[in-house]
């Protein structure tokens, strides 16, 4: 099944989210990573209808308002998620795995950033393992 792909390039070049429709789907994930969401995903979690819920995580993504994790073992980058909740422990982390936590323009996280109103539960549910 074919689908129609727009691809997402953050302001650093780092990272590329990919967005794919399909006829009867919307497939969220970072390019060469297993974690991804999907369409009527964040339409359940936000109460919007497919496409708004999709461009709302868009938006909240590009504007800074989610806060991305990139798990790195072994110098290679095991997978990217949106974290939930970077206070807690990532309950998925390998012993070797390290995580980094920053935002789509390249900042680093910062507690003090966080606004408090991350909208959907988007992240590590769905991760591999």
């Amino acid at each position: 099944m074919d689908a129609d792909e727009t691809r997402y390039v953050s302001p650093d070049g780092t990272l590329t989210l990919i967005v794919r429709r399909y006829p009867d789907d919307v497939v969220l994930g970072f390019d060469g990573t297993p974690w991804h969401t999907h369409g009527d995903m964040l339409a359940e979690l936000s109460g919007y209808p497919i496409e708004e819920a999709v461009s709302q995580f868009l938006a909240d993504l590009q504007q800074g308002r989610l806060i991305i994790a990139i798990a790195k073992g072994k110098g290679a980058i095991l997978d990217i998620y949106i974290k939930d909740n970077p206070e807690e422990p990532d309950r998925f982390k390998l012993e070797d795995e390290i995580i980094h936590l920053r935002y789509w323009d390249g900042t680093p996280f910062a507690p003090s950033r966080a606004d408090g109103s991350l909208p959907l539960s988007t992240g590590r549910s769905a991760r591999r393992r």
